[in-house]
């Protein structure tokens, strides 16, 4: 919220209305309800909603509004260094339900690069998620938890925050 109040909080792309009012909120935002939605956010108990598939081809995939669906019998292609989510209900994520499933694809071996980054960060360039976020990732005090977030919202997250992770991953949601 600081960095977003500040500025110093950028986005990956062109600006959109969630972001605009992200930004628009957090510099209205007193530090009392801050810190009060910090609390409530940091209080729920989060679902996996999402299954990671490492694999190197993915259903044929269309954009619909501003999200992903497949293509029904048009067979795969390849997913090269892209992460595609896919909701597994479309009707069930249009309606927002809070509930709705999404199945990752992302390139092979992007569990173990993952991991690597958690436990010991990039060489030189950044320090494990570990050291902030806790072991569990669960969070440490006012830092929010990371375990269970999408993986184009973490790779979203570390491009833009920091361009030195070396992560170079396409996102496509």
């Amino acid at each position: 919220m600081a960095d977003f109040k500040s500025g110093a909080r950028k986005f990956s792309g062109p600006p959109r209305s969630p972001e605009t009012l992200m930004i628009a909120i957090a510099k209205a935002a007193t530090d009392a309800e801050i810190e009060a939605a910090a609390n409530y956010f940091s209080s729920l108990k989060p679902t996996p909603n999402i299954k990671v598939v490492e694999t190197d081809a993915v259903p044929k995939s269309q954009i619909a509004r501003v999200f992903y669906t497949t293509l029904p019998d048009a067979g795969t292609e390849p997913l090269g260094q892209r992460i595609l989510e896919i909701p597994l209900d479309m009707a069930q994520f249009e309606h927002r339900d809070s509930r709705a499933q999404f199945t990752a694809y992302v390139p092979a071996g992007s569990v173990a690069k993952g991991e690597a980054l958690v436990k010991t960060g990039v060489s030189d360039k950044t320090i494990a998620c570990g050291a902030c976020h806790g072991p569990d990732l669960k969070g440490l005090g006012v830092i929010p938890s990371i375990a269970g977030r999408s993986p184009s919202y973490v790779v979203r997250q570390l491009t833009t925050s920091s361009k030195a992770t070396g992560l170079g991953t396409q996102v496509q949601r």
